[in-house]
């Protein structure tokens, strides 16, 4: 199965339906986050915290990347887009620490 995008997938069954969190590396090359952030904005969800960095405990001299958390169309439900600092497509490969720090703010939903 090969559908041209997901987008009606996403807001017609998935987002009032289950917690999201999409995640890019800011150095992939094959999927850039840019386009990503877009198809997500297109969604059109409420906003519920802006784009802004968070930080993992291995490097807390930088940022690990950058969140921005939506809620559903009905209230219930998260959806995050974040970003992982200097990671390629393949993110717990190039970052595995801020990845699982990640993955753990987003089960523990303590952004």
């Amino acid at each position: 199965f090969t559908a041209h995008t997901l987008l009606d997938l996403y807001r017609d069954e998935l987002v009032d339906q289950i917690d999201i969190m999409q995640y890019s590396g800011d150095a992939d090359p094959c999927v850039p986050y840019v386009g990503t952030q877009r198809w997500i904005r297109s969604l059109e969800l409420d906003e519920e915290a802006p784009w802004s960095p968070w930080q993992s405990p291995d490097d807390a001299s930088a940022p690990a990347g950058y969140l921005t958390r939506f809620v559903s169309y009905n209230g219930k439900h998260r959806f995050w887009f974040a970003t992982v600092r200097d990671a390629g497509h393949m993110v717990p490969r190039y970052k595995s620490e801020p990845a699982l720090h990640l993955l753990r703010m987003f089960v523990d939903n303590a952004a």
